[in-house]
Formats: structure tokens, C-alpha cells, sequence
């Protein structure tokens, strides 16, 4: 019986580490619900081979190979071989990117109606409201309250947005609720066409916050105002403190009466505590700093979902030392073709138009943490561009990228899956035709947890160069050209010669490793139109033809150069901006400071009426004297009864000189 156990030991023991590599492998997404038919557990496995490869910002291997297995990816490097069992993609020419990461988006969840603090119906601060629809649970008293509200139980994805974000080279983004002043929480989830079961990769991020109220126009309610709003914040940090006391003291002795059940206060007790993120959606520099000063106060854990104003306070910035979630929405150019057009643009305005697209490198100069986004954009579809005009003024690649990967991955905890490529990474990928932020460069496919998919279509072999063709017209007759491919690998185009005699092709097409040629005969000596087509390899290429008169032949080629691009004339290089040498001021306008004024030493105001609120009342016809803009005294003269001067001195905090 001993021996049996033995021997059922060594074998359980054999089979847990037969199973380790199954189990990791399968990290990913690991299936819960039961299967309908054959279950298929045909592992995934990829080779992306003859690659540029950035493993991170500033690493980056010139040749080398990536595994994917399940998902995952198994191995990155320069000695990298294909594994037996893997598809194996010849991305010659081609970049591999880590995946990017947006940091701050709505996608997949309910769209909100919501308008600008400041509109609709004017008056005082309105009295508090409960909430006006239907009861759905033990809600907050206030219908702006709404931390309860959880992304990951919203998430419905979205894949017409998935793509449009995937075709940017978006992999993963984070998503949040946008009802109301405290939101909710946002979850971190794929962009591929998963179900919500897969695609939600870490739920609970953060809980968000903003000061916009948003309300509906018939039924407005408590807060409608920016100093509504921060009340209500402050004071729900509070509750959620005191709800989870009450809770626990209850619990600890339940004769005493039960606090009444709040999900928007239990929600938020964690971040309240400063246990989690509250994110803070900022419209300048100002919101942006009052958040900031909250967080302080209560000793929070901050991010910011910046405004594009930063530079305008970035000292203080700096010093508030919080996270910040970048937009690139820079202003449009003010039209000024008219006079009056001219006069109705402000200074402010101005400012902001010239001085915004420095804003991502002045952060990076400060030190200061931040990531990219594309949120307040009208068209996501301009982010490349906005993104190339902050590298034009000054933004390095290195911290683009790393405000791309890296940096997002950090600061949701999530870099040791997503980031960069290496092993044991989620296979997050961008498969790119050159560098991701020149103009030209196109991202041809994006890889979601180690699925394909194709943004632009091209041929399975990249004919681009010279070759040598050989035309075998019977007989024993025969002719060789040369042949000269250029363009883009799927829109090709180019020209056949032989000595001085050369025909421009007048259309090139390539389908899968099928390739059809069609040219002018007459200045190579053949009358008419002549037709190739055939299958083609890397290096070489064979099939028939026709000349202009209906001869048929055979042809084959041979390629005897690699494509050289094209170098840019001087025509055609750009140029890049800057911005005009002037430093923010504050206040934005024509009224602002580079500094504070200089403050003289000694300030005296004479002959005032000077209420002390203090034991001397008030002061007739009194002088105040104010050294070093801190101590103040009061010196007054009055007449008594009996004509006598009195003089009297006070200091500020009610001390008598």
C-alpha cells in the first residue's frame, strides 16, 4: 500500500509540472462558461520573424523574432527561432511595437447627456434633491453621486470604436461612467472583439470625479455651481468616511440602530481612504489645482485628466506631484482674414493657440508623470497628427512612446503585462511599415492578446526593387529586361527597360503571391499592349504573357536589387514650428504676469475707518501700517472730551503696542 502511494505521488507530482506551462500559457483568458460542441484546446502559436523590434522606448533589437503562444508572448529577441508548431509571419522591412495604452476613454459604456456647468436655468444654488427617477437600489441621496457605478458591469464592447482605436495602435484602454460630479469607477479592458468576459482585463481602477455638473435641463438639482460641486465632493468623502464607521460599529454591535444602506458612500469608501485612485477630469489650470488641493486635504491618491493648460501654472504643477492623463487637443488657428474678425479674438485666446503644443514638452522638462489620450478630440483619427506637432516642438519619441506604454502600464498596475515586448507580456502588438510618428508610416497590423488584425492589406511578399526579366518568346528566341518596383508593397508601381529603351508600367497588381504586369510594348519594340502574370516568391517570380499581337509566352525573373526609398527633395522637407518667445503669464490675457509685482517693504493707508473686531472696536480717522507684507499695525488719533490727543498702536492677532 506504501508503494502504491509512492508511486501516486511521483506521478500527481509529474503531472503538476506537466500542467505549470499549460497554466501560464493560458493566463490570459481562462474560459469559465461551458463550451457548445468540441471543446478546442489547439494552442496559438505565432512566429513574427525578420523584424525591428522596440522592445521599449530606447531599446530596440534591428533583426529579430517574436513568439507568441495563447496569448502570450514566449520569447523576443535576436536569437530567437521559430518554435515547430508556430505560423510563422516574414515581417521584413516591418517594425514591432509594444501595443499602446489609452488611458482615459468611455468606450463600450451607456453615452451621457450632459451641458457645461454654467447653463440652463439661472438663480441661486437650488436645495438639495433627491433623486427624480425611480428608485434601482439603496442609492445616494444625490443623483450626482454616483460612485456605484462600476465600468466593468457597464462594458459592452463597442467594435466599430474598438477599431477606429485599434488602427491608431491602441491595444488596451482604460474606460470610466461619465454621469455626474463622483462617476464612478473605470475598469482597464481589451480592444479586440472579445466578450465582456474576456475583454475586461482589471476591473475597478479608479473612482472619477470632475466639478461639470451634469443634470437633466427639467429637473435640476443640488450642485449647479462650481463651489456646489466642491462642496459636494468634500462632504461625500465624509459620508463615506463615517458610513464605513457606522457600518462597522453596527456590525461590532447590532442593538444599536443600522445605518440606512448607501451603494454610492460603500462605493467610495476605499478611495475616500485613499486606498484607490480618484481621478479628476480638469478643464484648466485652475480645477486642475483645486482637485489637487482636495486630495491634500484629505490625503487622496490623485490623477488628473489634464486640460492642455499645464503650462500656464507649472510650477505649481509640479509641486502638487500628481499623474497626469494628457490630451492633445490643441486650439485651431484663430481666424482673423477679416478686421473684425481680428478684433474679436483675446490676447488669452492667442496665447493658448501658440503656447498649447509645447505643453507635453514642458511637462517632460519639469519631471512631471504623464501619459497620452485621445479624449476631447472631435476626430481620434487626428491624433497622429497632434501627436507629430508636440515631437515637432520639442516632445522627444522616447517619452511619446513611453507616455504610450510604459507610463500607462505603471500607472495602473499593470507593467508586468503590458508595456513592452518581452516574455510573459500579454501579446499587445503594432506592426508598422517604419517609424510609429513619421507621417508616412503605417500601422498595418495591431495584435489584441494574440490576435491579428489587419488594418492594411498587403501582399504576402514585398516585390518592391530590381529585378531581371526573362521573356522566352519560342524558337529559341528570347529577350532580357530590367525591371524596377517602387511604391508602397501593395500599391506598386515602376518601369521595364532594356539599354536606352524603357516603358513606365501602367498597372501593377498583387494579390496573395499572384502578380500581373501590364505595359506599352511600342518603345521596347512590341507593338500594343503587353500582359504578364505569375506566381512569385521573395527572390524570384515565373508565368505567362502576351504580346500586343497575341504571341504567347513564358517569362520568369530573378531579383538582382533591394528597393532603395526615394531621398525627400529639399522641397519637400518640412518645417518645423515653434512657438513665439513669450512666457505664460498669469492670468492668461492682457493683464497677466510673468511674476508677482515687487512688493514694497512698508505699506501705510491713512485716515481710514478701521474695524479691529476686537476689544478697541472701531477706529475713526485711523492709519494701518503693514511691514513686510505680514505684520500690521493699527495707529489711530482721535479727539477725547477733553481735547487731549490719544494715539493708539495695534497689532494684527489683537497683541497691544
Amino acid at each position: 500500500m506504501a508503494h502504491f502511494n509512492s508511486i501516486r505521488q511521483r506521478h500527481t507530482s509529474l503531472l503538476s509540472i506537466l500542467l505549470i506551462p499549460l497554466w501560464s500559457a493560458a493566463l490570459v483568458f481562462a474560459q469559465t462558461s461551458p463550451t457548445d460542441g468540441m471543446r478546442d484546446n489547439t494552442p496559438k502559436v505565432h512566429a513574427l520573424t525578420n523584424a525591428r523590434i522596440v522592445v521599449a522606448p530606447g531599446q530596440v533589437i534591428e533583426k529579430g523574432t517574436v513568439v507568441v503562444r495563447n496569448g502570450v508572448i514566449e520569447a523576443a529577441g535576436a536569437t530567437v527561432s521559430p518554435p515547430a508548431d508556430a505560423r510563422v509571419w516574414d515581417l521584413t522591412g516591418l517594425t514591432i511595437y509594444p501595443g499602446l495604452i489609452e488611458t482615459y476613454s468611455n468606450i463600450g459604456l451607456p453615452k451621457t447627456e450632459t451641458r457645461p456647468r454654467g447653463t440652463g436655468q439661472a438663480g441661486a444654488e437650488q436645495t438639495p434633491q433627491p433623486r427624480s427617477e425611480p428608485s434601482r437600489g439603496p442609492d445616494n441621496w444625490n443623483n450626482q453621486v454616483n460612485a456605484q457605478e462600476d465600468a466593468a458591469a457597464l462594458f459592452v464592447p463597442n467594435k466599430d470604436d474598438a477599431k477606429k482605436l485599434r488602427e491608431l495602435g491602441f491595444t488596451v484602454a482604460l474606460t470610466a461612467p461619465t454621469k455626474g460630479v463622483l462617476r464612478g469607477s473605470s475598469a482597464l479592458v481589451t480592444l479586440g472583439d472579445d466578450s465582456p468576459n474576456k475583454g475586461i482585463i482589471k476591473p475597478q481602477v479608479g473612482q472619477h470625479f470632475t466639478f461639470e455638473t451634469a443634470r437633466n435641463f427639467d429637473s435640476p438639482s443640488y450642485p449647479n455651481s462650481l463651489l456646489g460641486a466642491i462642496a459636494l465632493i468634500r462632504q461625500t468623502i465624509l459620508d463615506a468616511r463615517w458610513y464605513e464607521q457606522a457600518q462597522n460599529a453596527y456590525r461590532k454591535n447590532t442593538a444599536q440602530p443600522k445605518s440606512e444602506e448607501d451603494e454610492g458612500l460603500a462605493a467610495f469608501i476605499k478611495a475616500a481612504n485613499g486606498g484607490e485612485p480618484l481621478i479628476f477630469e480638469s478643464s484648466d489650470e485652475l480645477s486642475f489645482l483645486r482637485a489637487a488641493n482636495i486630495a491634500k486635504e484629505f490625503n487622496l491618491k490623485l490623477w488628473v485628466r489634464g486640460s492642455g493648460h499645464e503650462y500656464r501654472r507649472l510650477d505649481l504643477i509640479r509641486a502638487a506631484n500628481v499623474p497626469i492623463i494628457l490630451p492633445l487637443d490643441f486650439p485651431e488657428a484663430p481666424k482673423v482674414e477679416t478686421p473684425e474678425e481680428a478684433l474679436d479674438i483675446e490676447l488669452a485666446e492667442l496665447q493658448h493657440w501658440n503656447t498649447a503644443p509645447d505643453n507635453p514638452k514642458r511637462l517632460q522638462e519639469a519631471g512631471v508623470m504623464f501619459t497620452l489620450t485621445t479624449a476631447t478630440l472631435k476626430n481620434i483619427s487626428d491624433f497622429p497628427a497632434r501627436l507629430r506637432t508636440a515631437i515637432e516642438r520639442g516632445l522627444s519619441k522616447e517619452a511619446a512612446l513611453a507616455a504610450l506604454t510604459t507610463m500607462p502600464a505603471k500607472l495602473v498596475g499593470m507593467e508586468n503585462q503590458l508595456g513592452t515586448v518581452a516574455a510573459g507580456k500579454m501579446a499587445n502588438l503594432i506592426v508598422a511599415d517604419g517609424d510609429l510618428f513619421d507621417e508616412k508610416t503605417q500601422i498595418l497590423d495591431t495584435w489584441v492578446a494574440g490576435e491579428r488584425y489587419e488594418n492594411k492589406k498587403r501582399p504576402e511578399v514585398d516585390l518592391r526593387g530590381k529585378w531581371e526579366v526573362t521573356l522566352d518568346l519560342g524558337d529559341g528566341k528570347s529577350e532580357t529586361f530590367s525591371l524596377d518596383l517602387k511604391g508602397e508593397p501593395q500599391n506598386l508601381s515602376g518601369e521595364i527597360s532594356k539599354g536606352n529603351k524603357k516603358a513606365k508600367l501602367t498597372k501593377v497588381t498583387v494579390e496573395s503571391k499572384r502578380l500581373a504586369l501590364l505595359f506599352p510594348g511600342d518603345s521596347l519594340g512590341y507593338a500594343g499592349v503587353t500582359r504578364l502574370s505569375g506566381g512569385v516568391e521573395k527572390e524570384s517570380a515565373a508565368g505567362n504573357g502576351v504580346l500586343g499581337d497575341g504571341t504567347a509566352f513564358k517569362w520568369a525573373t530573378k531579383r538582382t536589387g533591394p528597393f532603395t526609398p526615394e531621398a525627400k527633395k529639399d522641397g519637400e522637407k518640412k518645417t518645423e514650428t515653434s512657438a513665439l518667445p513669450w512666457q505664460p503669464v498669469f492670468p492668461a490675457g492682457g493683464y497677466g504676469r510673468t511674476a508677482p509685482p515687487e512688493q514694497p517693504k512698508n505699506l501705510l493707508v491713512r485716515g481710514a475707518t478701521i474695524w479691529t473686531s476686537g476689544p478697541q472696536g472701531n477706529l475713526e480717522n485711523a492709519d494701518m501700517l503693514i511691514s513686510a507684507g505680514g505684520r500690521g499695525y493699527y495707529r489711530c488719533q482721535r479727539q477725547a472730551r477733553d481735547a487731549r490727543l490719544a494715539r493708539c498702536a495695534f497689532a494684527f492677532g489683537g497683541r497691544l503696542h
